[in-house]
């Protein structure tokens, strides 16, 4: 037999010794202790164990995998009353501090940022605020018969008066369509009038967009006829 033949067999002889086997962990276990003490090692072993991770998490099917794992881990813990106990106890502490409401506060208007630049979440939003305004100003729908509380333009109810004068006709104020408060709308000729007081003009002259919209909207809805009365000052131009 060769040397080396002979020094594997005492070798497998020495690791069947129970005895041996702990000698030998002990003092692998003081020599990785030794290392870790040091901090050259310990960044560099970091630096590697970072750089396998961004590996591992450039494979799609490790990534899928991991997000299985928390998600399970996630609802078994989260299912446990005890976990939850605990969770609700640490949140609690947090809110407390200072620094974790700021924190928070930060991330929410970041957060919220991001969301206004999707034209959908803009869309919704604003019809949530809508419906909301019309709440909070007290309109009862019914069928399109309403009852609101609002404040008419300065020159409005003189304006639709003398409309309905010389025109023999009924106009509805504040009219309530599809979420929007229209001025006047007569149902006899399915027209929609919109006294215009410079706030609905940008610096240009020209009619707001949210206006155009708004417009657009209520015509398709009702198939209707709009008139548009603008005012400047205490002239009017139709």
């Amino acid at each position: 037999m060769s040397k080396s033949e002979n020094y594997s067999n005492a070798m497998k002889l020495r690791w069947k010794n129970p005895d041996y086997k702990k000698k030998v962990s002990i003092l692998i276990k003081k020599g990785i202790k030794k290392k870790w003490e040091n901090k050259k090692f310990k960044t560099k072993q970091s630096k590697l164990y970072s750089n396998r991770r961004k590996e591992k998490l450039k494979d799609i099917k490790y990534l899928q995998i991991v997000k299985l794992q928390l998600k399970n881990a996630n609802s078994k813990l989260w299912k446990n009353p005890e976990y939850l106990e605990k969770m609700r106890n640490i949140t609690k502490d947090l809110w407390k501090t200072k620094k974790f409401r700021n924190k928070m506060s930060r991330l929410a208007t970041e957060a919220n940022k991001i969301r206004w630049l999707d034209n959908n979440f803009k869309s919704k939003m604003s019809s949530l605020s809508r419906e909301l305004m019309l709440k909070r100003i007290g309109v009862l729908n019914s069928q399109n018969k309403v009852i609101v509380k609002t404040t008419t333009g300065i020159q409005e109810k003189n304006i639709l008066d003398k409309i309905e004068a010389t025109q023999k006709i009924k106009i509805e104020r504040q009219y309530f369509v599809i979420g929007y408060i229209v001025d006047g709308y007569c149902k006899s000729n399915n027209t929609v009038y919109e006294v215009d007081e410079p706030y609905h003009f940008n610096s240009l002259g020209e009619l707001r967009a949210k206006d155009i919209k708004r417009q657009k909207e209520i015509e398709q809805k009702l198939n209707c006829k709009f008139i548009r009365i603008k005012t400047i000052r205490n002239e009017v131009e139709a």
